[in-house]
């Protein structure tokens, strides 16, 4: 099993993230901006492009291991905003 896509969402003030696998499952995160208050979500949205181009093509089921290398690849570059990202992304 492959991740093909990672896409985000927007419903009115809400945003989601959809992970798609080549196997036909998909699961959806919540995106929020990091503040909590409801600004702006385009960092956020910004870092799940970020991590969308390591996560195409890996196997969903190393969750640990996706994690890791997503925060690490990132670390103080996005503070908090990719936190968010990769919140959305871990649901």
């Amino acid at each position: 099993m492959k991740v093909t896509t990672v896409t985000t969402l927007s419903a009115d003030r809400f945003n989601y993230v959809k992970i798609e696998t080549d196997q036909g499952i998909t699961g959806v995160g919540e995106l929020h901006p990091a503040s909590g208050t409801g600004g702006t979500p385009f960092v956020p949205r910004a870092g799940v492009e970020y991590c969308s181009e390591y996560l195409i093509g890996q196997d969903p089921l190393h969750i640990e291991r996706h994690w890791q290398h997503m925060f690490r690849r990132q670390l103080f570059r996005g503070g908090s905003d990719m936190m968010s990202a990769l919140g959305a992304i871990d649901i």
